[in-house]
């Protein structure tokens, strides 16, 4: 193999690690918009998540910003499975659940 290609190779590699490296570090911080868009949802609902004790972490900026960093929004969990609510708002209905869960799912009367 010639120098040159040789020299090409290793300039290849010295990049190629730079880019690993870059790639293992943290990636830093956003706000709220941002931390929204990120998990391609609205900022009302990521307000009403932390409302609701549910958001992922942040931190305070100043007196009404947060911030989120990218390692904790990779790390929140994607949206959990809804139980789906009839008669009441506050109380399941087991007419709605799995059958497995409930084994007189068969006897419940819908209204």
């Amino acid at each position: 193999m010639s120098t040159e290609h040789q020299s090409e190779i290793d300039d290849l590699r010295k990049r190629l690690r730079r880019l690993e490296a870059a790639a293992a570090r943290p990636r830093g911080w956003t706000g709220m918009a941002g931390a929204a868009a990120y998990l391609n949802r609205s900022r009302e609902w990521l307000r009403r998540e932390h409302l609701a004790g549910r958001g992922p972490k942040r931190r305070r900026r100043g007196k009404r910003g947060w911030d989120y960093s990218y390692v904790d929004l990779d790390a929140y969990p994607k949206r959990k499975k809804k139980v789906r609510r009839c008669h009441q708002r506050h109380s399941p209905c087991w007419w709605h659940r799995e059958p497995a869960q409930d084994p007189h799912s068969q006897s419940h009367r819908h209204r």
